[in-house]
């Protein structure tokens, strides 16, 4: 029995995003590129972009990594992807060392997503990049929002990240 169309162009998705879990993106950035010219279903087609995005983020592309983000928030500005797709579009700017534009996006995530993994994300990522701008205290509250969200080790992760952090950056020696 065949696989219907869908069932087909899911399993190529799914073989692509295992691609970019083991950290080949280039492999998966093949298979994608060909999925998305074969015309696949508008309901994979955003899966495709946002695992687009992931691989030539993967391949330090910044570019393009921003270009198939903004092709999934235009055509698809509905999609329960768009809150994934902006986190990942706040790494990249971040990434480029543009952490001014990153932030407000992670402020628009946290804001109105309705998903606790995802809001747990934008807090996390907002910790990180208010410490690399040497904002302690700012990264700390991110941190501290983030616990309630945590789920099994998380909120004991959240804490050591904490520790070190005032540690490392706080603690003054006397």
């Amino acid at each position: 029995q065949a696989k219907s169309p869908a069932a087909t162009g899911q399993s190529s998705l799914d073989q692509a995003k295992r691609l970019i879990d083991s950290e080949q993106p280039e492999a998966a950035a093949v298979m994608l590129r060909r999925f998305i010219e074969s015309s696949p279903a508008p309901d994979l087609l955003d899966d495709a972009y946002l695992l687009m995005a992931a691989a030539m983020f993967g391949m330090k592309e910044h570019a393009e990594t921003v270009r198939y983000i903004n092709q999934l928030l235009g055509e698809f500005p509905a999609s329960e992807l768009v809150d994934r797709a902006k986190l990942l579009l706040a790494r990249t700017h971040a990434r480029a060392g543009n952490l001014d534009l990153a932030l407000p996006l992670l402020s628009e995530v946290r804001s109105l997503s309705a998903d606790p993994g995802v809001k747990r994300d934008a807090l996390r990522l907002t910790g990180e990049f208010q410490a690399q701008k040497k904002d302690f205290l700012r990264a700390i509250q991110a941190w501290l929002d983030e616990m309630p969200l945590d789920v099994d080790d998380q909120a004991r992760e959240t804490e050591g990240q904490i520790r070190q952090l005032v540690n490392e950056q706080l603690d003054v020696r006397t």
